[in-house]
């Protein structure tokens, strides 16, 4: 018996983060094709797949602790010192 296909967010789910990576670029490069360009539909269906995958990745950095840390304040300046 032939097995099913999985469902989107399974199959998902068992990508790499360089699969989800390659993915994401290969609908990126989707946006500058004529298709995009003149079918609204399959725009949205592009800015729907791009959106899908930069939500899985981010729930990824998420769950290993790779959230992007915050910009380090700058340092003060010292007492006494000098402003030309």
């Amino acid at each position: 018996m032939p097995s099913l296909p999985l469902p989107r967010d399974e199959y998902m789910d068992r990508l790499t983060t360089a699969e989800l990576v390659a993915r994401l670029d290969a609908w990126e490069a989707d946006r500058d094709t004529v298709r995009y360009a003149s079918s609204p539909s399959w725009a949205r269906a592009v800015e729907d797949r791009i959106a899908a995958i930069e939500e899985r990745l981010a729930v990824r950095h998420e769950s290993l602790g790779a959230v992007a840390a915050p910009e380090p304040e700058p340092e003060p300046e010292p007492a006494g010192a000098l402003t030309w």
